[in-house]
């Protein structure tokens, strides 16, 4: 479908217009509602990923999840919701920024956000994970909620610091 289209712009428009969908998807059958998110789930979501637009991918992979596990959804982001909290990306990358000053290891950017609630629901399938110990998980692994990306000039110094930071072994630093 999207090989077909010449211009660039118009795979944007067919993207804009498919997240656009998917926010009101509410008002189609029930049906139509499992079609539509799992058609954009395979090829729309992707695309958006391939194409550079993480904001779409994270917002289709969300509303898709919405439609197709409704039961899921609801119970996970009522409950992550209230473990959502800003000050602590803050606060962790204040530390980061902190410890690789104390290292003298010269960083380029360093930016943090939570993950999306389907990036958590396939976590959680992928390790076999119940709700209960991903609350549990949360207050061990900051990581496993939220992302913080170090941009440092080489590769040993961004493992070093990061293992560092998270306070794992240093056995674990020498596998690749």
């Amino acid at each position: 479908m999207f090989l077909g289209m010449a211009d660039a712009r118009a795979v944007l428009v067919k993207l804009a217009d498919r997240l656009h969908n998917m926010m009101t998807l509410d008002a189609l059958p029930g049906a139509k509602q499992q079609r539509f998110a799992k058609e954009t789930l395979e090829i729309f979501a992707p695309l958006a990923n391939r194409l550079g637009i993480s904001t779409w991918k994270e917002q289709l992979e969300n509303l898709c999840f919405k439609h197709l596990n409704p039961s899921q959804h609801e119970e996970l982001s009522s409950k992550l919701v209230e473990s959502y909290d800003d000050a602590m990306i803050t606060s962790a990358i204040e530390r980061l920024e902190e410890a690789l000053k104390d290292e003298g290891i010269s960083y380029n950017v360093i930016s943090g956000r939570h993950k999306s609630l389907y990036s958590v629901y396939c976590k959680m399938l992928k390790y076999a994970i119940p709700f209960l110990l991903v609350a549990i998980f949360f207050f061990f692994n900051f990581c496993f909620l939220s992302s913080i990306w170090v941009f440092l000039p080489d590769m040993p110094n961004c493992t070093i610091c990061t293992l560092q930071f998270l306070n794992y072994s240093c056995v674990y630093a020498g596998r690749n």
